[in-house]
């Protein structure tokens, strides 16, 4: 949803019906226009809140590297010649 704001569609129709507002005055309730607009960013703003702690709860158990690009560490094999004391 949240890439439906991106869109000069959809601030082509908010202006457009802010414009006919204006000038003609014709009356377009703003619940029937904000309401649905704040409604879809809260609930796009709480996704990426949940998606955020989903990636930290899993990095915290090990599921997910934190960062992807990086190679995997290993740890260097120890010379067999050390291991005898």
């Amino acid at each position: 949803m949240l890439e439906l704001l991106t869109t000069p569609e959809t601030w082509f129709a908010l202006v457009s019906l802010t414009a006919l507002e204006l000038i003609l005055g014709i009356d377009f309730p703003k619940g029937y226009l904000y309401l649905p607009i704040g409604f879809a960013l809260a609930v796009e703003l709480l996704n990426i809140r949940v998606e955020k702690a989903e990636a930290v709860r899993a990095e915290r158990l090990g599921v997910l590297d934190p960062e992807p690009d990086r190679e995997p560490r290993t740890e260097p094999e120890p010379d067999p010649a050390s291991l005898i004391h």
